[in-house]
Order: C-alpha cells, then structure tokens, then sequence
C-alpha cells in the first residue's frame, strides 16, 4: 500500500528563515506538504529588522537567533536556544537551520585532506564593532593577532583590506583555525558560528556556552571555556598549530560524538513538535508578558557591565 498523501499546509518563511537550507521544511514533510502562501496557516519568523510577520493573522512560531526571551505577545510557539518545561518552546539551536548535518559528518580522509591543504593560521569575522556586544571576542583577537597574525575579513577589525568578506565559506576554508565566539556565555546558547568553522574544515576556537561539548565533541575544538584564561588557550592553540601530529590527531576526531548528529537535527523530533502545534487550536495572545520584560532589563545590564557576567579566570 502506498502511503497516505499529506495534506498542503499553507505557511509563510519570513524575517531570516533561511529557505535553501531550511530544516523546517523537511520537519514539517513528515505530516504535510508545506506549501508558501500570502494566505498562511502558519507563519515562521526569525529577526529581521523590518518584520513582515506582523502582516499576518495566523499562527506565529519564532525562530531566533538572538540570546532572548520569546515575546509571546508577538509569537504563539517559539524555537529557541532554552531548554524549557513550557509547551510552547522547543529548544531548536540555530545552527540546525544554517549548517546541515551531512556537512559535519566526517569521512574516513577528511583529516589527511585538510591537512594536505594550504591554509593561513587563524581566521576572523566580526562586522559589529561595539565593544559592549563584542568585547570579549575582539580582545581575544587582538591577544592572539599580537603573537601571530590573524586574519580579519568583517567590517571591524579588518586587517586584510578591500571591501570586508562576502563569501563567509570561502575565508573560512582558507584558514586552520576561525574564532568563533558568541556574544555571550549562556546557557545552551550556541549560534552558527562553530558549525559554520566545522563545516569547511577549520578547527573552531569556541566561547560562548559552558556546555556546548554535550552537542559537539570536545576531543575536535578549542573551548576556551576549559582554559584558566585567554592567554592560556592562545598558548594551546599555538602549540597545536606548530604540531602536525596533534592538528591531524584533533582533525580526525568526529565533530559530533560518535559522528553522529546530535537530536537537535533529528526532524522527526521537530515535525512532531511542528505537528502538534499546527494541529491544537489558535491561543489567543497575550498583551503583556512579564518574563520577556524582565528578560530584556536583565539584557540590558548584561550589555552595559559585560564582565560582570563573564565567567572566572577573566573570560
């Protein structure tokens, strides 16, 4: 017996969803067949500037990137970086939507062929230069662009001249090591920025949450976060540059344990989620949401006095 058709599902990707690479898409194949539409059932938004969600009357799922509390004033579900008890939220990191799963599976040459490569020491890409939101990745930068350079393709902090670098995979690729920080040490907030570096093939140097190796294998990457302070990960990041033997032991190593996704690429856990949300009746809104008012003034102190939430040793 042939399977079932699924039914259309009417949705709308607006404000940052990411189309061509989307793992919504394929989540939601389970149950439907998603189809885009002006006349949405449903409607996924990320963090656009200009907001097109506002347009539409529908269910309202928010897909974020940012280190924030869902305003479910404007959302009705939302995927996000915490890991909650509420039935509204599912903890879907953003790495998932920029970087697919096969791209971080290691074949058995992948270390001898990166290795055989010709590439530059270190990479670097920042394109806001306000030391209140990038202060402690800029200051890493410059300690370790003091001993050896690094390379800097972004907007700030370019050092590498032309117009800063438009072709993110391409720079990456091109270098053994890529910084990449978050904007913040969080709780379960990890963004695209250390899949991205895996991805081509250069080893992440990673800050950002404490416990980011129970997504990835820490045997395969930096994490500044196991070192007393900077100085002391810039000392074990250029021994590891100096030695072939301990780059293709650390190249060789898987980037998700075992070389396997971890379950946040697992769609079927997405499309159930997803399914159950399309499915229950609509909610209304609620006008005020305390949690994300409080959410945004803890943001906010957190902006203005950065290192008093930095962890110990300095970082």
């Amino acid at each position: 017996m042939s399977a079932p058709a699924r039914r259309p599902l009417r949705i709308r990707l607006c404000d940052g969803i990411i189309r061509e690479n989307d793992i919504l898409l394929d989540a939601l194949r389970h149950h439907y067949e998603p189809v885009e539409s002006d006349d949405p059932e449903i409607v996924f938004f990320g963090d656009g500037l200009n907001p097109e969600y506002v347009r539409y009357d529908c269910k309202r799922v928010n897909f974020s990137v940012e280190n924030k509390w869902p305003d479910y004033s404007q959302c009705d579900y939302s995927l996000s970086f915490r890991d909650s008890a509420d039935p509204r939220n599912l903890r879907q990191p953003y790495y998932t939507q920029e970087v697919r799963p096969a791209a971080l599976v290691k074949d058995a040459g992948f270390a001898e062929r990166v290795l055989a490569e010709e590439r530059d020491f270190c990479g670097f890409l920042v394109s806001n230069g306000n030391p209140r939101r990038t202060w402690n990745r800029v200051e890493f930068f410059q300690r370790l662009h003091a001993r050896r350079r690094v390379n800097s393709g972004g907007r700030a902090y370019n050092n590498i001249g032309g117009e800063p670098v438009k072709d993110r995979r391409a720079f990456v690729a091109r270098h053994r090591f890529y910084i990449a920080f978050e904007n913040q040490s969080w709780p379960g907030y990890i963004t695209e920025k250390i899949a991205c570096a895996m991805q081509d093939g250069a080893i992440p140097i990673y800050w950002g949450d404490p416990a980011v190796v129970k997504e990835f294998n820490p045997k395969s990457f930096v994490n500044v976060h196991d070192f007393r302070d900077m100085d002391a990960a810039i000392d074990h990041v250029l021994r590891l540059a100096d030695d072939r033997e301990a780059l293709r032991a650390m190249l060789a190593e898987p980037w998700f344990h075992d070389n396997r996704p971890n379950k946040y690429y697992d769609t079927l856990r997405l499309g159930a989620f997803l399914h159950r949300i399309v499915e229950e009746p609509q909610r209304p809104r609620p006008r005020y949401y305390p949690q994300a008012r409080l959410w945004y003034f803890r943001k906010k102190i957190m902006t203005r006095y950065p290192k008093l939430f930095a962890p110990s040793g300095g970082m």
